[in-house]
Protein backbone atom coordinates (compact mmCIF):
# COMPACT_ATOMS: atom_id res chain seq x y z
CA UNK A 1 0.00 0.00 0.00
CA UNK A 2 1.39 3.43 -1.03
CA UNK A 3 1.98 6.09 1.56
CA UNK A 4 -0.02 9.37 1.12
CA UNK A 5 2.56 12.13 0.55
CA UNK A 6 0.18 14.99 -0.35
CA UNK A 7 0.69 16.76 2.97
CA UNK A 8 4.50 16.55 2.91
CA UNK A 9 4.94 20.10 1.40
CA UNK A 10 2.13 21.84 3.26
CA UNK A 11 4.23 23.25 6.15
CA UNK A 12 6.67 24.81 3.67
CA UNK A 13 3.85 26.28 1.59
CA UNK A 14 2.16 27.66 4.69
CA UNK A 15 5.41 29.25 5.78
CA UNK A 16 5.87 30.83 2.34
CA UNK A 17 2.33 32.23 2.40
CA UNK A 18 2.87 33.64 5.89
CA UNK A 19 6.13 35.27 4.80
CA UNK A 20 4.48 36.81 1.71
CA UNK A 21 1.51 38.09 3.69
CA UNK A 22 3.86 39.56 6.27
CA UNK A 23 6.06 41.16 3.62
CA UNK A 24 3.23 42.88 1.72
CA UNK A 25 2.40 45.42 4.46
CA UNK A 26 6.10 46.04 4.96
CA UNK A 27 6.62 46.68 1.24
CA UNK A 28 3.54 48.89 1.06
CA UNK A 29 4.81 50.80 4.07
CA UNK A 30 8.20 51.25 2.44
CA UNK A 31 6.59 52.51 -0.78
CA UNK A 32 4.41 54.97 1.13
CA UNK A 33 7.39 56.10 3.19
CA UNK A 34 9.39 56.56 -0.01
CA UNK A 35 6.63 58.66 -1.55
CA UNK A 36 6.32 60.77 1.60
CA UNK A 37 10.08 61.26 1.83
CA UNK A 38 10.21 62.13 -1.87
CA UNK A 39 7.42 64.69 -1.47
CA UNK A 40 9.10 66.10 1.63
CA UNK A 41 12.43 66.49 -0.16
CA UNK A 42 10.90 67.78 -3.42
CA UNK A 43 10.17 71.49 -3.34
CA UNK A 44 7.21 72.68 -5.41
CA UNK A 45 8.12 75.01 -8.28
CA UNK A 46 6.67 78.32 -9.48
CA UNK A 47 7.51 79.09 -13.11
CA UNK A 48 7.57 82.66 -14.45
CA UNK A 49 7.03 83.16 -18.17
CA UNK A 50 7.46 86.64 -19.66
CA UNK A 51 6.10 88.69 -16.76
CA UNK A 52 7.48 92.01 -15.44
CA UNK A 53 10.16 91.82 -12.77
CA UNK A 54 7.89 93.59 -10.29
CA UNK A 55 5.27 90.84 -10.69
CA UNK A 56 7.84 88.08 -10.27
CA UNK A 57 9.27 89.69 -7.13
CA UNK A 58 5.80 90.22 -5.63
CA UNK A 59 4.79 86.58 -6.22
CA UNK A 60 8.10 85.28 -4.86
CA UNK A 61 7.71 87.38 -1.72
CA UNK A 62 4.17 86.07 -1.23
CA UNK A 63 5.37 82.47 -1.65
CA UNK A 64 8.08 83.04 0.95
CA UNK A 65 5.52 84.46 3.39
CA UNK A 66 3.27 81.44 2.79
CA UNK A 67 6.25 79.13 3.35
CA UNK A 68 6.93 80.62 6.77
CA UNK A 69 3.28 80.39 7.81
CA UNK A 70 2.77 76.78 6.66
CA UNK A 71 6.32 75.47 7.05
CA UNK A 72 6.74 74.84 3.33
CA UNK A 73 9.33 75.80 0.73
CA UNK A 74 9.21 76.89 -2.92
CA UNK A 75 11.63 76.89 -5.83
CA UNK A 76 11.44 79.57 -8.54
CA UNK A 77 12.09 79.08 -12.25
CA UNK A 78 12.37 81.84 -14.87
CA UNK A 79 11.40 80.30 -18.22
CA UNK A 80 12.98 81.41 -21.49
CA UNK A 81 10.14 83.10 -23.44
CA UNK A 82 11.73 82.28 -26.81
CA UNK A 83 11.36 78.48 -26.59
CA UNK A 84 8.74 76.81 -28.78
CA UNK A 85 5.45 75.46 -27.47
CA UNK A 86 6.59 71.83 -27.52
CA UNK A 87 9.60 72.60 -25.33
CA UNK A 88 7.54 74.94 -23.18
CA UNK A 89 5.03 72.21 -22.37
CA UNK A 90 7.91 69.97 -21.29
CA UNK A 91 9.35 72.67 -19.02
CA UNK A 92 5.95 73.41 -17.50
CA UNK A 93 5.60 69.77 -16.44
CA UNK A 94 8.45 70.48 -14.01
CA UNK A 95 6.46 73.25 -12.33
CA UNK A 96 3.44 73.26 -10.03
CA UNK A 97 2.28 76.80 -10.80
CA UNK A 98 2.93 79.00 -13.84
CA UNK A 99 2.67 82.81 -13.75
CA UNK A 100 2.28 84.36 -17.20
CA UNK A 101 0.27 86.85 -19.25
CA UNK A 102 -3.07 86.15 -20.90
CA UNK A 103 -2.82 85.56 -24.63
CA UNK A 104 -2.26 83.11 -27.46
CA UNK A 105 0.65 81.27 -25.84
CA UNK A 106 -1.11 80.70 -22.52
CA UNK A 107 -4.20 79.41 -24.35
CA UNK A 108 -2.11 76.98 -26.41
CA UNK A 109 -0.52 75.19 -23.45
CA UNK A 110 -1.64 71.57 -23.13
CA UNK A 111 -0.44 70.78 -19.59
CA UNK A 112 -2.89 73.02 -17.73
CA UNK A 113 -5.69 72.17 -15.29
CA UNK A 114 -9.05 73.94 -15.01
CA UNK A 115 -8.92 76.34 -12.02
CA UNK A 116 -10.98 75.89 -8.88
CA UNK A 117 -14.27 77.76 -9.31
CA UNK A 118 -14.42 78.54 -5.59
CA UNK A 119 -11.23 80.58 -5.89
CA UNK A 120 -12.62 82.48 -8.87
CA UNK A 121 -15.72 83.48 -6.89
CA UNK A 122 -13.83 86.33 -5.17
CA UNK A 123 -13.64 88.31 -8.44
CA UNK A 124 -16.32 89.82 -10.72
CA UNK A 125 -17.64 87.57 -13.48
CA UNK A 126 -16.20 89.79 -16.22
CA UNK A 127 -12.69 89.69 -14.71
CA UNK A 128 -12.79 85.88 -14.51
CA UNK A 129 -13.20 85.90 -18.30
CA UNK A 130 -9.73 87.43 -18.66
CA UNK A 131 -8.52 83.81 -18.62
CA UNK A 132 -11.12 82.42 -21.00
CA UNK A 133 -10.52 80.85 -24.39
CA UNK A 134 -13.98 80.58 -25.88
CA UNK A 135 -16.02 78.96 -23.13
CA UNK A 136 -12.97 77.30 -21.53
CA UNK A 137 -11.58 78.80 -18.33
CA UNK A 138 -7.88 77.96 -18.55
CA UNK A 139 -6.39 80.16 -15.84
CA UNK A 140 -6.92 82.33 -12.78
CA UNK A 141 -6.42 86.12 -13.07
CA UNK A 142 -4.45 87.63 -10.21
CA UNK A 143 -3.66 91.17 -11.46
CA UNK A 144 -4.79 93.49 -14.27
CA UNK A 145 -3.02 96.07 -16.39
CA UNK A 146 -5.04 98.52 -18.52
CA UNK A 147 -4.37 100.51 -21.69
CA UNK A 148 -5.74 103.96 -20.94
CA UNK A 149 -6.14 107.46 -22.25
CA UNK A 150 -4.43 109.91 -19.88
CA UNK A 151 -5.37 113.58 -20.28
CA UNK A 152 -3.79 116.70 -18.83
CA UNK A 153 -6.30 118.66 -16.74
CA UNK A 154 -4.10 121.77 -16.86
CA UNK A 155 -3.52 121.88 -20.62
CA UNK A 156 -5.85 124.25 -22.57
CA UNK A 157 -6.21 121.67 -25.34
CA UNK A 158 -7.45 118.88 -23.06
CA UNK A 159 -8.85 120.70 -20.01
CA UNK A 160 -12.41 120.65 -21.41
CA UNK A 161 -12.28 116.95 -22.27
CA UNK A 162 -15.15 114.85 -20.92
CA UNK A 163 -14.48 111.24 -19.89
CA UNK A 164 -17.81 110.39 -21.54
CA UNK A 165 -16.71 111.63 -24.97
CA UNK A 166 -16.78 109.40 -28.02
CA UNK A 167 -13.68 108.91 -30.16
CA UNK A 168 -15.14 111.30 -32.74
CA UNK A 169 -15.68 113.98 -30.08
CA UNK A 170 -12.11 113.49 -28.89
CA UNK A 171 -10.87 114.04 -32.46
CA UNK A 172 -12.93 117.23 -32.85
CA UNK A 173 -11.59 118.61 -29.58
CA UNK A 174 -8.02 117.88 -30.65
CA UNK A 175 -8.53 119.40 -34.11
CA UNK A 176 -9.88 122.63 -32.60
CA UNK A 177 -6.67 123.26 -30.67
CA UNK A 178 -4.66 126.46 -30.95
CA UNK A 179 -1.86 126.82 -31.76
CA UNK A 180 -1.65 124.04 -34.34
CA UNK A 181 2.06 123.54 -33.70
CA UNK A 182 1.40 121.07 -30.87
CA UNK A 183 0.58 117.39 -31.27
CA UNK A 184 -2.32 116.52 -28.98
CA UNK A 185 -1.93 112.71 -29.15
CA UNK A 186 1.18 110.85 -27.99
CA UNK A 187 2.08 107.19 -27.54
CA UNK A 188 5.40 105.45 -26.89
CA UNK A 189 5.09 103.49 -30.12
CA UNK A 190 8.80 102.69 -30.22
CA UNK A 191 8.04 99.98 -27.67
CA UNK A 192 6.50 96.92 -29.34
CA UNK A 193 4.07 96.16 -26.54
CA UNK A 194 2.82 99.76 -26.34
CA UNK A 195 2.42 99.93 -30.12
CA UNK A 196 0.41 96.71 -30.35
CA UNK A 197 -1.64 97.51 -27.24
CA UNK A 198 -2.59 100.86 -28.78
CA UNK A 199 -3.68 99.22 -32.04
CA UNK A 200 -5.62 96.50 -30.20
CA UNK A 201 -7.37 99.06 -27.99
CA UNK A 202 -8.34 101.17 -31.02
CA UNK A 203 -9.60 98.07 -32.83
CA UNK A 204 -11.98 97.35 -29.95
CA UNK A 205 -12.90 101.03 -29.68
CA UNK A 206 -13.95 101.17 -33.34
CA UNK A 207 -15.84 97.90 -33.66
CA UNK A 208 -16.10 96.27 -30.26
CA UNK A 209 -14.92 92.79 -29.40
CA UNK A 210 -16.22 91.49 -32.74
CA UNK A 211 -13.62 93.56 -34.62
CA UNK A 212 -10.94 92.60 -32.10
CA UNK A 213 -11.71 88.90 -32.58
CA UNK A 214 -11.70 89.36 -36.35
CA UNK A 215 -8.12 90.63 -36.19
CA UNK A 216 -7.19 87.73 -33.96
CA UNK A 217 -8.72 85.24 -36.39
CA UNK A 218 -6.78 86.82 -39.26
CA UNK A 219 -3.57 86.42 -37.24
CA UNK A 220 -4.15 82.66 -36.96
CA UNK A 221 -4.10 82.38 -40.75
CA UNK A 222 -1.71 85.19 -41.69
CA UNK A 223 2.00 85.73 -41.11
CA UNK A 224 3.12 88.75 -39.06
CA UNK A 225 4.64 90.21 -42.23
CA UNK A 226 1.26 90.33 -44.01
CA UNK A 227 -1.23 90.97 -41.20
CA UNK A 228 -0.95 94.76 -41.36
CA UNK A 229 -2.71 94.81 -44.75
CA UNK A 230 -5.62 92.59 -43.75
CA UNK A 231 -9.00 94.31 -43.62
CA UNK A 232 -9.29 93.77 -39.86
CA UNK A 233 -6.14 95.87 -39.41
CA UNK A 234 -6.56 98.43 -42.18
CA UNK A 235 -9.38 100.41 -40.54
CA UNK A 236 -7.21 101.24 -37.54
CA UNK A 237 -4.10 101.78 -39.66
CA UNK A 238 -5.96 104.30 -41.83
CA UNK A 239 -7.07 106.23 -38.74
CA UNK A 240 -3.49 106.33 -37.45
CA UNK A 241 -2.25 107.54 -40.84
CA UNK A 242 -4.94 110.25 -40.91
CA UNK A 243 -4.16 111.37 -37.36
CA UNK A 244 -0.51 111.68 -38.36
CA UNK A 245 -1.31 113.65 -41.53
CA UNK A 246 -3.64 115.99 -39.63
CA UNK A 247 -1.03 116.65 -36.97
CA UNK A 248 -2.96 114.93 -34.20
CA UNK A 249 -0.26 112.30 -33.66
CA UNK A 250 3.40 113.26 -33.50
CA UNK A 251 5.04 112.25 -36.82
CA UNK A 252 7.58 110.11 -34.95
CA UNK A 253 5.17 108.62 -32.43
CA UNK A 254 5.80 105.03 -33.58
CA UNK A 255 9.50 105.44 -32.71
CA UNK A 256 9.04 107.27 -29.40
CA UNK A 257 10.17 105.78 -26.11
CA UNK A 258 8.43 106.27 -22.80
CA UNK A 259 11.19 108.73 -21.84
CA UNK A 260 10.38 110.77 -24.96
CA UNK A 261 6.71 110.88 -24.03
CA UNK A 262 7.52 111.84 -20.45
CA UNK A 263 9.62 114.76 -21.72
CA UNK A 264 6.58 116.10 -23.60
CA UNK A 265 4.43 115.58 -20.51
CA UNK A 266 6.88 117.52 -18.33
CA UNK A 267 6.78 120.53 -20.66
CA UNK A 268 2.96 120.62 -20.90
CA UNK A 269 3.17 119.43 -24.51
CA UNK A 270 1.20 116.20 -24.20
CA UNK A 271 -2.53 116.90 -23.81
CA UNK A 272 -3.53 113.26 -24.43
CA UNK A 273 -1.33 110.21 -23.89
CA UNK A 274 -2.23 106.64 -24.81
CA UNK A 275 -0.39 104.38 -22.37
CA UNK A 276 -0.69 101.34 -20.13
CA UNK A 277 -1.29 101.59 -16.41
CA UNK A 278 2.10 99.91 -15.89
CA UNK A 279 3.82 102.67 -17.91
CA UNK A 280 1.74 105.32 -16.14
CA UNK A 281 3.46 104.12 -12.94
CA UNK A 282 6.90 104.77 -14.44
CA UNK A 283 6.24 108.49 -15.01
CA UNK A 284 7.47 110.76 -12.22
CA UNK A 285 4.75 111.59 -9.71
CA UNK A 286 5.30 115.32 -10.15
CA UNK A 287 4.61 114.99 -13.88
CA UNK A 288 1.75 112.49 -13.85
CA UNK A 289 -0.24 114.00 -10.96
CA UNK A 290 -1.83 116.57 -13.30
CA UNK A 291 -3.23 113.77 -15.50
CA UNK A 292 -6.50 111.91 -15.15
CA UNK A 293 -7.09 108.56 -16.82
CA UNK A 294 -10.05 107.06 -18.60
CA UNK A 295 -10.75 104.09 -20.83
CA UNK A 296 -10.13 104.83 -24.51
CA UNK A 297 -13.40 106.27 -25.87
CA UNK A 298 -15.62 104.14 -28.07
CA UNK A 299 -16.49 105.20 -31.60
CA UNK A 300 -20.18 105.07 -30.66
CA UNK A 301 -21.60 106.14 -27.31
CA UNK A 302 -23.28 103.67 -24.94
CA UNK A 303 -21.93 100.53 -26.59
CA UNK A 304 -20.76 97.40 -24.73
CA UNK A 305 -17.00 97.44 -24.14
CA UNK A 306 -14.33 94.78 -23.82
CA UNK A 307 -11.34 96.70 -22.54
CA UNK A 308 -7.70 96.10 -23.31
CA UNK A 309 -6.81 95.15 -19.74
CA UNK A 310 -4.09 92.47 -19.95
CA UNK A 311 -4.24 90.03 -17.06
CA UNK A 312 -1.43 88.34 -15.18
CA UNK A 313 -2.57 84.75 -14.79
CA UNK A 314 -1.87 81.84 -12.51
CA UNK A 315 -2.04 78.51 -14.35
CA UNK A 316 -2.14 75.19 -12.52
CA UNK A 317 0.03 72.66 -14.30
CA UNK A 318 -1.35 69.24 -15.11
CA UNK A 319 -0.06 67.16 -12.23
CA UNK A 320 -2.25 64.22 -11.18
CA UNK A 321 -2.22 65.27 -7.55
CA UNK A 322 -1.99 68.94 -6.64
CA UNK A 323 0.33 69.64 -3.75
CA UNK A 324 -1.02 71.19 -0.58
CA UNK A 325 1.46 74.06 -0.95
CA UNK A 326 -0.09 75.03 -4.30
CA UNK A 327 -3.60 75.02 -2.89
CA UNK A 328 -2.56 77.21 0.05
CA UNK A 329 -0.60 79.66 -2.11
CA UNK A 330 -3.40 80.13 -4.66
CA UNK A 331 -5.84 80.91 -1.88
CA UNK A 332 -3.37 83.34 -0.33
CA UNK A 333 -2.72 85.17 -3.62
CA UNK A 334 -6.42 86.02 -3.90
CA UNK A 335 -7.15 87.05 -0.32
CA UNK A 336 -7.79 90.73 0.38
CA UNK A 337 -4.55 91.47 2.23
CA UNK A 338 -2.33 89.86 -0.39
CA UNK A 339 -4.21 91.43 -3.29
CA UNK A 340 -3.64 94.90 -1.85
CA UNK A 341 0.05 94.18 -1.33
CA UNK A 342 0.45 92.76 -4.86
CA UNK A 343 -1.23 95.85 -6.30
CA UNK A 344 1.03 98.15 -4.27
CA UNK A 345 4.18 96.29 -5.31
CA UNK A 346 3.37 96.04 -9.03
CA UNK A 347 1.23 99.11 -9.68
CA UNK A 348 -1.36 96.87 -11.33
CA UNK A 349 -5.03 96.53 -10.40
CA UNK A 350 -6.28 93.84 -8.01
CA UNK A 351 -8.90 91.32 -9.16
CA UNK A 352 -10.55 90.58 -5.80
CA UNK A 353 -13.88 92.46 -5.68
CA UNK A 354 -13.60 93.57 -2.06
CA UNK A 355 -9.87 94.29 -1.83
CA UNK A 356 -8.92 97.85 -0.95
CA UNK A 357 -7.05 99.16 -4.00
CA UNK A 358 -3.96 101.18 -3.07
CA UNK A 359 -4.94 104.21 -5.20
CA UNK A 360 -7.53 105.63 -7.57
CA UNK A 361 -5.82 104.40 -10.75
CA UNK A 362 -5.82 100.76 -9.59
CA UNK A 363 -9.38 101.00 -8.33
CA UNK A 364 -10.68 102.56 -11.55
CA UNK A 365 -8.94 99.98 -13.73
CA UNK A 366 -10.64 97.21 -11.74
CA UNK A 367 -14.04 98.96 -11.94
CA UNK A 368 -13.77 99.47 -15.71
CA UNK A 369 -12.76 95.83 -16.21
CA UNK A 370 -15.60 94.60 -13.99
CA UNK A 371 -18.13 96.71 -15.91
CA UNK A 372 -16.89 95.53 -19.31
CA UNK A 373 -17.82 92.43 -21.26
CA UNK A 374 -14.38 91.06 -20.41
CA UNK A 375 -10.76 92.25 -20.14
CA UNK A 376 -8.82 91.60 -23.34
CA UNK A 377 -5.11 90.83 -23.59
CA UNK A 378 -2.81 93.15 -25.50
CA UNK A 379 -2.35 92.40 -29.20
CA UNK A 380 1.28 91.88 -28.16
CA UNK A 381 0.35 88.52 -26.60
CA UNK A 382 -3.08 87.89 -28.15
CA UNK A 383 -2.21 87.50 -31.82
CA UNK A 384 0.80 85.16 -31.86
CA UNK A 385 2.26 82.73 -29.31
CA UNK A 386 5.88 83.84 -29.80
CA UNK A 387 7.42 87.24 -28.89
CA UNK A 388 9.49 87.12 -32.09
CA UNK A 389 6.29 87.15 -34.17
CA UNK A 390 4.95 90.12 -32.20
CA UNK A 391 8.24 91.94 -32.81
CA UNK A 392 8.03 91.22 -36.55
CA UNK A 393 4.45 92.50 -36.66
CA UNK A 394 5.47 95.70 -34.85
CA UNK A 395 8.34 96.17 -37.33
CA UNK A 396 5.96 95.86 -40.29
CA UNK A 397 3.48 98.27 -38.71
CA UNK A 398 6.22 100.89 -38.34
CA UNK A 399 7.25 100.41 -41.97
CA UNK A 400 3.61 100.79 -43.04
CA UNK A 401 3.25 104.02 -41.04
CA UNK A 402 6.58 105.40 -42.23
CA UNK A 403 5.62 104.81 -45.88
CA UNK A 404 2.17 106.33 -45.29
CA UNK A 405 0.60 103.02 -46.24
CA UNK A 406 2.38 102.67 -49.58
CA UNK A 407 3.10 99.17 -50.89
CA UNK A 408 6.74 98.13 -50.54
Amino acid sequence: MKKDTRSDGQPARKLAIILVLTAIPVLVGLVIAGVLISRALYKPVIGFLDVPESVREAIEETAIIESKINNTAWKFLIIDPSINLSELNKVIKKTDILITKAGARAEALTTIQIPDQKLLSVMPTAIRKAANSGNRQYGMPILLDHFELAWDRSNPVSSSFSPYSTLEQLEKLALSRTPKTTWPFLCAGGDDESLLSFIGALTESLGGEKSWESARLDAKNTSPADLVRKESFLNVMEILLRWRREGLLHPEWFRMTLNDVESFMKTNSAPFVFMSLSNHRKISQRTVEKYDSVLIPAFTANTPRSLTAPAVLLLSTGKKREREESILLKSMLLNETTQTRLSEMTGLAPVNSTTAAPDRQANEARLWAAASERPLPSFYTALYPYPADAALLAKNIREFLQSDGAEN
